[in-house]
């Protein structure tokens, strides 16, 4: 399946993750971008293990500014998704905030997860 934009680059052997939108990015941006990346890939492989983190990216010029609108996706298994929303001005910061979102999801997810906790025993007997 191609999606027209997408670029898919390895920061982390193993592991897949999409840039959809970022074809229009210079070559220093996209430095920066993978720096960003990196770290918040390394934090979001200690929370939870995930087969595909997908990004897309939407600019919108309003006036002499420009918005950049983020939408993040990351797959843990099949029928299993978290996903996270943002418009923000800074480019890099909005990538930021958007990757702290799914760690934070992540980190829910699994303090959620009932196998990560064992059955109570009753402190009194059931007669």
């Amino acid at each position: 399946m191609s999606i027209k934009g997408e670029k898919e680059i390895k920061i982390i052997e193993g592991k897949n993750i999409q840039l959809i939108g970022f074809d229009e990015l210079d070559s220093a941006e996209m430095n920066i971008i993978n720096a960003l990346l990196q770290e918040y890939v390394k934090k979001i492989d200690n929370k939870t293990d995930y087969e595909l983190l997908r990004i897309k990216l939407k600019i919108h010029k309003k006036a002499t500014a420009f918005m950049h609108e983020l939408e993040a996706e990351l797959f843990i298994h099949p029928g299993m998704s978290l996903g996270s929303s943002l418009t923000h001005k800074n480019l890099y910061k909005a990538i930021a905030l958007i990757l702290k979102k799914l760690i934070s999801e992540a980190d829910h997810l699994k303090k959620k997860d009932p196998r990560n906790h064992p059955i109570r025993k009753l402190s009194r007997k059931v007669v």
